[in-house]
């Protein structure tokens, strides 16, 4: 009996202290109300059609009436495909209208892909579940030697222009590739590599910077209302 408790008194004294130094070499977490897609994401999608659509010559649709048919568009970011082809017809100077009837040219436009890639690298020890008896799991820090994510958008979009009289085909464009790429790396916890490709250099995965104080606005207390 004595034999038995000592065994459970060390393995329970053994779980403590892992749960002891997993709590002391992990790093404090604030959970917030995230959106299911993340900005970076959204941004490197936006811009990879916005590089699509760049390649489309469509000088010949000037002073025209222009009607965009979406009808082929299937795409988790289909209102941005949309805006950004209606703003570059209209950067070619073509009239757009709402209603086909009112149009000399049929602008059919497809979405042949919109999506993400990605691939991550580790040297090191993954974060795990760190099982406590009669207690909910610890998560256990990432032990990160060596770390490299790698993201590229690539957006794929075609379109094709009818006569709206004749029904017959005018030109096409595409599918144009357009993409963007972002990779970071890092070393013993220390970056070493940032490379981006067709986006912003403001964008980055790390918290900005906060203003200096002269730059922040002033907070104004509420007065309250006189009756």
């Amino acid at each position: 009996m004595e034999r038995f408790r000592n065994i459970v008194t060390t393995r329970v004294a053994s779980t403590l202290i892992l749960a002891l130094l997993a709590g002391l070499t992990g790093c404090r977490t604030t959970v917030e109300s995230m959106p299911p897609r993340t900005a970076l994401e959204q941004l490197m999608l936006s811009y990879a059609i916005r590089d699509s659509v760049a390649e489309w010559e469509l000088s010949t649709l000037a002073d025209r009436r222009v009607y965009l048919d979406t009808r082929y568009v299937d795409s988790i970011d289909d209102k941005f495909v949309v805006g950004e082809v209606r703003d570059w017809v209209g950067r070619h100077d073509a009239i757009l209208v709402n209603d086909e009837a009112d149009a000399e040219v049929r602008l059919e436009l497809r979405t042949a892909a919109v999506g993400m890639a990605s691939r991550d690298a580790l040297v090191g020890i993954p974060s795990f579940a760190l099982p406590v008896p009669g207690a909910t799991p610890i998560e256990t820090p990432e032990l990160a030697i060596f770390k490299e994510s790698r993201r590229k958008g690539l957006a794929a979009l075609a379109i094709t222009a009818f006569d709206t009289q004749t029904h017959r085909r005018l030109f096409g464009h595409g599918p144009e590739i357009g993409q963007t790429y972002h990779m970071n790396a890092v070393l013993m916890f220390v970056p070493v590599v940032r490379t981006r490709y067709n986006i912003p250099a403001e964008v980055e995965l790390r918290h900005p910077e906060p203003p200096p104080p002269q730059d922040r606005p002033e907070r104004r207390r509420a007065r309250p209302s006189r009756r």
